[in-house]
């Protein structure tokens, strides 16, 4: 399309159904003591930007917020990462992790990939639990996050995400609210949504038996 094609076609989006996502949800947004809690919940490799996440948070006074972390990679790349968290107390390394058992402790997932993700499934995941996500600008994550409820920043931008982080806490009572618009997104990228886009694209398309 960006280089001129298909000028003539007609065009249709099928998001991708998700029958295996967790759709409960445990507590709202926002809600409960202590530091308000960002999460990360991915593969630890250096295209998913977790390096940028946490020299953003580090420029966050200790205790302004907890980040917590849940996913594995190769050992020297995740020993980097340590270095720049730099044994920080309130930064959490849960290694491999059930999606539902970080979304449940955290208020805000973070997924700040400097690639062209296409559709990350840890965006409907969070919106499923409520959690309102912040996600780079890139790829199909702008898209995504705009089914639902979010922010998009620039993961290249070190103030920029910091100040959103900074934003998310100073407006914690309305993170209840952002996470509710979130669910009623998870609710409907189902396998039933996908099937019938495909269905409506044959028949757009004029192929019989549909």
């Amino acid at each position: 399309v960006g280089h001129g094609w298909f000028r003539d076609a007609e065009r249709l989006v099928v998001r991708n159904g998700q029958h295996s996502i967790d759709r409960s949800v445990d507590r709202p947004s926002g809600d409960g003591d202590g530091p308000l809690r960002f999460g990360f919940l991915g593969r630890l490799a250096e295209t998913k930007g977790l390096d940028r996440l946490l020299r953003s948070f580090g420029d966050l006074p200790e205790g302004r917020a907890e980040l917590v972390i849940g996913g594995t990679g190769e050992p020297d790349y995740v020993a980097s990462l340590g270095e720049i968290a730099g044994g920080r107390s309130d930064i959490r390394w849960l290694g491999f992790v059930e999606p539902g058992e970080l979304l449940d402790q955290i208020d805000v997932l973070v997924v700040p990939s400097t690639w062209d993700d296409t559709a990350p499934l840890v965006v409907l995941e969070a919106f499923a639990h409520e959690r309102p996500v912040i996600g780079s600008d890139r790829g199909g994550i702008p898209e995504l996050v705009g089914l639902g409820d979010g922010w998009i920043v620039d993961p290249d931008d070190r103030a920029g995400l910091t100040g959103r982080l900074e934003q998310c806490i100073e407006q914690r009572d309305r993170l209840a609210e952002h996470g509710r618009r979130c669910r009623s997104a998870a609710l409907v990228v189902t396998v039933a949504d996908m099937l019938e886009g495909y269905r409506e694209a044959y028949r757009r398309s004029g192929a019989r038996g549909f």
